[in-house]
């Protein structure tokens, strides 16, 4: 019941931009993949419908009974600074504050530059009283020229959501990572900065399972994997390294060994904040098409 009351909610805030932002999308025509300025590859299993004032790709129906939304809402002008028009926006759609609550798991803000050139503020938040009758809310905006896209995502609560999950499944990394505007643009300046980020230590670890890359700007990596497997005796671990150079391909980031070995793997390079914007720390992801997730890295020293 709730997760319909949302989507009247976002549906009320749809109707709301359009009468804000009339020349946004032409009369009788809704915005879509193929004729406005977004292209994207829609989650696996979900249907695209024209909305009025926005494309809108639904979910399956998954156990439970939770059935998910991506809100793709037309251009509109860049007014203020990226994270402040974000911050209205998502108080304009979602009818909640996101500077401001406690529930778990936190409210998360990320920050970015995609390699197409496109920079990006992202707002993850449960809304609704902790211990039940959560959503999950995501919002993406990206600055493209002097425009804003908006896209906006509701699923049940993130730790038992078939969406956008933390613990089951999480529909949003390919479907970013296949995220294009059409009059976005790339440049050499841009891919030099993407290098500049990228160099340097980036370390991820569970109980059995080491990661470690190291780049450098001038287009060189190193890695480092360890695994420890525990037997009744002793603790074997096993260490294994590699050396090469890398490249971009749009989303795509492209390592070659010294020993002609190739690993492609689709990547965000931004930074998180759990603390609704006071501090930030790095970090680099990378999604494997086919995987089930992603593996995401911390800046080491």
């Amino acid at each position: 019941m709730r997760m319909v009351a949302l989507a009247v909610m976002l549906a009320i805030a749809q109707a709301a931009f359009a009468q804000t932002h009339p020349g946004s999308v032409p009369q009788g025509q809704a915005p879509s993949a193929g004729t406005g300025d977004y292209t994207y590859t829609a989650p696996a299993g979900w249907v695209r419908q024209n909305a009025q004032n926005a494309t809108v790709l639904v979910s399956p129906v998954y156990p439970g009974g939770e059935q998910c939304r991506l809100n793709l809402l037309p251009m509109r002008p860049s007014v203020r600074s990226l994270p402040d028009d974000a911050l209205g926006i998502f108080r304009e759609l979602f009818r909640a504050e996101p500077l401001t609550g406690d529930i778990y798991p936190p409210t998360k803000f990320f920050r970015g530059m995609s390699p197409q050139g496109w920079e990006y503020f992202v707002v993850k938040k449960p809304i609704g009283p902790s211990g039940g009758n959560q959503f999950g809310t995501i919002l993406l905006v990206a600055k493209v020229g002097r425009n804003l896209a908006t896209i906006a995502g509701v699923s049940k609560e993130f730790l038992v959501s078939n969406c956008f999950g933390e613990l089951v499944r999480d529909a949003w990394p390919p479907f970013f990572y296949s995220l294009r505007f059409r009059s976005a643009t790339a440049s050499p300046q841009n891919d030099a900065t993407i290098r500049q980020r990228l160099a340097g230590v980036w370390i991820a670890a569970t109980a059995s399972v080491g990661l470690r890359y190291e780049f450098t700007a001038n287009g060189r990596y190193a890695d480092a994997a360890a695994s420890m497997q525990r037997t009744r005796t002793a603790d074997i671990q096993q260490t294994f390294f590699g050396n090469g150079s890398y490249s971009f391909d749009g989303n795509t980031l492209i390592m070659t060994g010294d020993d002609g070995r190739r690993t492609a793997a689709e990547f965000r390079l931004e930074q998180q904040s759990k603390d609704f914007g006071r501090s930030w720390t790095d970090s680099l992801c990378l999604w494997t098409p086919g995987n089930s997730g992603e593996v995401c890295y911390a800046r080491g020293q």
